[in-house]
């Protein structure tokens, strides 16, 4: 694997490296072996108690009353980059960068990735892919991932921010940017979990906020297996998703709208 597949992957920029806590580029981990013991790269992937994803529970959750999600999402240019472990899509940070209201908080869209499985399950269930939108709080940095479940849908239509990402793994993006919101459910299904967890790679960082739609996206098959292709490395198919983590007694809450 080349030194470029083998680079981590950046959640944020320098303003939140302390937030992060990111090892220096080139550390070694990997998804062989399921993901099970990353304590090389760092101990709290191993002995952290808030660890991500979860298996969501609709009977677990508490139902909690919330403002529904509003999204600020446009098409913005954006630099796509294969980090050995995925694709990344990022913006360039300023005043205009698509953003997430939560409640009172305004979150900052940093960058989004895509792993296959999906990360989180629903009721036991892991789907074809997990689309994760990184945002950073525009007052204290702090990191909220927004995940979307991604179905294999062979009567979906073509997702262009799926698609857009793939064409642009080894250019400087697509022309003309691309708006992550057609990665999102319709408005109407936008209900979502809530709960604290941890960064899903080294360093697995924790108090990461998480917000789970809990209605998957449909996307053609054949944008799943051309990213399983480019995670594979020379054509065959690969994954990129760590094992279900314990819950060890967090509280998950569910928001309808």
């Amino acid at each position: 694997m080349s030194r470029s597949r083998r680079q981590l992957l950046q959640l944020a920029p320098c303003a939140l490296c302390w937030a992060l806590q990111l090892p220096a580029a080139g550390s070694g981990w990997s998804y062989g072996g399921g993901a099970v013991d990353w304590s090389e790269s760092s101990t709290t992937c191993s002995l952290g108690s808030a660890q991500s994803p979860l298996n969501l529970l609709p009977a677990e959750a508490a139902e909690v009353s919330a403002a529904p999600l509003l999204f600020r999402y446009a098409s913005k240019p954006v630099t796509v980059r294969d980090t050995g472990h995925g694709l990344q899509a990022t913006y360039e940070q300023s005043d205009s960068a698509p953003t997430l209201s939560l409640g009172d908080r305004t979150l900052r869209l940093l960058q989004w990735h895509f792993h296959t499985p999906s990360e989180h399950a629903l009721e036991g269930r892991r789907l074809e892919m997990e689309a994760h939108l990184v945002h950073g709080d525009a007052i204290s940095g702090a990191l909220t991932v927004l995940a979307v479940l991604l179905r294999a849908d062979s009567a979906a239509a073509p997702n262009p921010a799926l698609a857009a990402v793939l064409a642009g793994a080894s250019a400087a993006g697509p022309p003309g940017g691309v708006n992550p919101i057609t990665l999102l459910p319709p408005p109407g299904q936008r209900s979502y979990y809530r709960y604290t967890g941890s960064l899903t790679t080294p360093p697995c960082t924790e108090a990461v906020s998480w917000v789970v739609m809990d209605t998957p996206r449909g996307v053609p098959p054949n944008l799943v297996i051309a990213f399983q292709r480019l995670v594979g490395d020379g054509g065959s198919l690969a994954l990129n998703a760590r094992p279900l983590q314990q819950r060890n007694g967090r509280q998950v809450t569910h928001v309808s709208v």
